[in-house]
């Protein structure tokens, strides 16, 4: 699952958009959204599909494409937009904790601040960044949220970071 992770962080910038034939990816996302779900498949599903509305909102990633790329880029985007709900948070929440390999991505993903408070006493200080930006990006972040942060860094330019969120 990693795998397909670090493949669509790449895809369309460092991994020509071609390669959706070469690692069968219309095919992955299909046996995804159908099986059991669980919060690593929500985690790439919900990733997948916000990288495929970038890679078609945008001219840029598809003009040098040949016609087979496009129709199975458009392909992907419809099969995840017809299939998933925007809202996983539930199926996601397993992943938001500091020993996960998805944390982060989760933490890109969330849409309920109440999820990912725990957080905030990570012993990971990089994780405790990460969970207050999520926050403040989803218009949660209250002043309660930087001082209980506050008291787990030690780190002098990440709690310059925080003081100024």
């Amino acid at each position: 699952m990693l795998a397909i992770y670090n493949i669509l962080q790449g895809l369309g910038e460092i991994v020509p958009l071609s390669n959706v034939f070469t690692f069968q990816l219309y095919e992955v996302f299909e046996r995804l959204i159908f099986c059991e779900p669980n919060s690593k498949n929500a985690v790439i599903l919900l990733t997948a599909k916000n990288k495929f509305n970038q890679l078609t909102e945008n001219d840029e990633y598809l003009f040098d494409e040949d016609k087979n790329t496009k129709e199975e880029v458009n392909a992907i985007k419809a099969l995840l937009n017809d299939n998933l709900d925007d809202d996983l948070d539930n199926f996601i929440a397993p992943e938001l904790n500091e020993n996960s390999d998805f944390v982060y991505p989760a933490l890109d993903l969330i849409k309920h601040g109440e999820l990912i408070r725990d957080l905030l006493s990570s012993k990971n200080q990089t994780i405790i960044l990460k969970t207050l930006e999520t926050l403040k990006n989803i218009n949660d972040l209250t002043q309660e949220d930087k001082s209980k942060a506050l008291e787990n860094i030690t780190d002098e330019n990440i709690k310059a970071i925080i003081l100024a969120l």
